[in-house]
């Protein structure tokens, strides 16, 4: 007998329920290490991390620097909200503020940007498409600014991918379930739920609602005439709130993509192993190509030095072996 032909059971143990294909959670993407670019003779480098929580409120940061015939640092903070439907389409709305120093045969440049996307549409096995544009600045001390706006467009790389449901429940003789939750991505946060909900006996099937607290605030999920047997469930309808992207699946959930090597226990593997690289906001040759006008300027050079400060490269978390559930009893 198959853990599908299984007779349903009263909610007590460890269950888990991943959920692959289509209805895998879109993450954003980040640079997981140093990556450089050269233009001409100047060669610039760019480390840094993007990340969404589990309400959709996207946060990071970036470092990009400058060696060669320009020598200079910039530091980027990034804002953004994502919404959307995993199975159908991503919309998320990026901000980006830059500032920094860039030193040029002794001239000393402050440099200024600020950038906006918007990314929408359908994710792909690249991630999704953003258009927006940058606005970028380039003055020297007592003297007015040169700026300059242009056209931008990212692609931001899918770092999620399939996830599971982690429960540990109890139900008492009243038919009352009681215990706790947590939402895995192989290559993104853990989430954990506070969790309620009731059992018929009739029927055979459980009705769970999950609420996220802790860092998974704005996070739900809720499992309707579920049956759960074979520590995981066999019928029933799972609809969810995560990462502000919501979704429903018919249980037992589809299979997860085939063809990568990180698995959940089981076989049940990521989508997107191989993680593409993202620089937000600035094109280097863009980027060059202003201060080097700037340069050229009859700007007079600050009257102070500057030590050059090196990057420290972000690595966005790399993905992990799940806990395998315990049976209780």
């Amino acid at each position: 007998m198959t853990s599908l032909d299984a007779r349903a059971e009263p909610p007590t143990g460890s269950y888990v329920i991943p959920v692959g294909g289509e209805h895998g959670i879109f993450l954003p993407g980040a640079i997981t290490s140093q990556e450089c670019e050269a233009d001409g003779d100047v060669t610039v480098c760019t480390s840094g991390v993007l990340a969404a929580d589990a309400s959709g409120e996207i946060a990071g940061s970036s470092v990009a620097e400058l060696s060669g015939a320009a020598d200079g640092q910039f530091d980027a903070v990034y804002s953004g909200t994502l919404r959307g439907s995993p199975a159908s389409w991503i919309q998320l709305g990026l901000a980006m503020t830059l500032a920094g120093d860039v030193s040029i045969d002794g001239e000393l440049l402050e440099v200024e940007s600020r950038g906006r996307w918007l990314c929408f549409g359908q994710k792909t096995i690249d991630g999704v498409r953003c258009l927006g544009g940058v606005r970028r600045c380039v003055s020297a001390s007592g003297e007015q600014g040169n700026c300059e706006s242009a056209r931008s467009v990212l692609n931001l790389a899918d770092r999620g991918g399939p996830w599971a449901l982690y429960l540990e429940l109890a139900t008492d003789e009243a038919g009352i379930v009681s215990g706790t939750g947590s939402v895995f991505l192989p290559t993104g946060p853990e989430f954990s739920y506070a969790l309620h909900g009731s059992y018929d006996t009739s029927t055979d099937t459980a009705t769970l609602q999950l609420s996220g607290i802790g860092d998974a605030q704005g996070s739900e999920l809720e499992l309707e005439a579920v049956s759960l047997s074979g520590e995981t469930a066999t019928a029933g309808e799972l609809r969810w709130r995560i990462a502000g992207q919501s979704g429903r699946t018919d249980l037992p959930a589809p299979e997860p993509f085939p063809g990568h090597g990180q698995c959940f226990r089981g076989g049940f593997c990521d989508t997107n192993a191989d993680t593409a690289t993202f620089f937000g906001g600035a094109n280097p040759q863009q980027l060059c190509s202003t201060i080097r006008s700037s340069s050229g300027s009859s700007a007079r050079p600050r009257a102070r030095s500057r030590s050059r400060r090196r990057p420290s490269g972000a690595t966005s978390p790399g993905a992990r072996s799940l806990p395998t559930p315990s049976r209780a009893g």
